[in-house]
């Protein structure tokens, strides 16, 4: 082998090191190399062609639950929508407490202990909550799986999602009205979430439900409730402690 030659670590061929401009020495590229270059742009460009048409397709999502979230929730059946759905509950469980966060930044709060633990938390709590709902509609005698029930679960929590965006433009321009406005929204808009689920799940049957809607309401909260209770106070103390003593500090 010339000394102007190496071996390509792919294919084995010899190329020649040409000098390039500049004076250093630049190794031709052989057949394998160029095609395994070739293959990772080729890769590259379709994971990003796939990401950006999964983000339309969910910007579109959002825009139509925007504007009737209670008629998407009951497309609950449509593999998009029950995506789209988990992704909505993971965009909330992520930026409540991330806007916590922001607003306790001169505290100097853990960003594992207000946004890493409340994110798992209130995720879990979602899952746990759709489980029940799931187990209330299978009590209305409803043909509902858990990947249905939390497609309309989440569709019903893209108005919070909003309306947390917006809380974040709130306390951007240190408008704490408004900020105090969107976390009213929010907390009247989550409140609403289980029975509109109930009633997504009742316009999929097509003969009256085992139990009065107002029980299967009811029960649903009353389980959430202590759902809230149990894992809140038991993985939350800590993380929302903090909240508590801005108010102390506040008021």
């Amino acid at each position: 082998m010339a000394d102007n030659e190496v071996v390509c670590s792919r294919c084995e061929a010899q190329n020649k090191i040409d000098e390039a401009i500049d004076g250093s020495d630049r190794l031709q590229s052989s057949g394998a190399e160029v095609f395994s270059r070739d293959l990772s742009v080729v890769q590259n460009n379709e994971f990003v062609a796939k990401s950006m048409a999964y983000a339309k397709d969910y910007f579109q999502y959002f825009l139509r639950a925007m504007k009737q979230p209670f008629k998407v929730s009951q497309d609950m059946a449509e593999p998009k929508v029950q995506m789209f759905g988990m992704v909505t509950v993971g965009i909330f469980s992520f930026l409540f407490p991330l806007l916590l966060f922001f607003m306790l930044s001169f505290f100097k709060p853990s960003f594992t202990d207000m946004v890493l633990i409340p994110f798992l938390t209130f995720a879990a709590i979602a899952a746990a909550v759709v489980g029940v709902l799931m187990l209330v509609g299978r009590w209305m005698k409803a043909g509902v799986s858990y990947k249905e029930v939390f497609g309309a679960y989440g569709t019903l929590y893209v108005l919070p999602v909003a309306l947390l965006v917006v809380s974040f433009f709130a306390v951007l321009i240190k408008n704490y009205y408004l900020f105090g406005l969107m976390v009213m929204l929010i907390v009247l808009a989550s409140s609403v979430v289980n029975a509109g689920v109930l009633f997504s799940i009742r316009s999929q049957m097509k003969e009256e439900p085992a139990i009065d809607m107002i029980h299967a309401i009811l029960g649903s909260y009353l389980v959430t409730a202590v759902l809230f209770s149990i894992l809140g106070n038991t993985l939350l103390s800590d993380s929302f402690g903090q909240v508590f003593g801005l108010f102390n500090y506040l008021f």
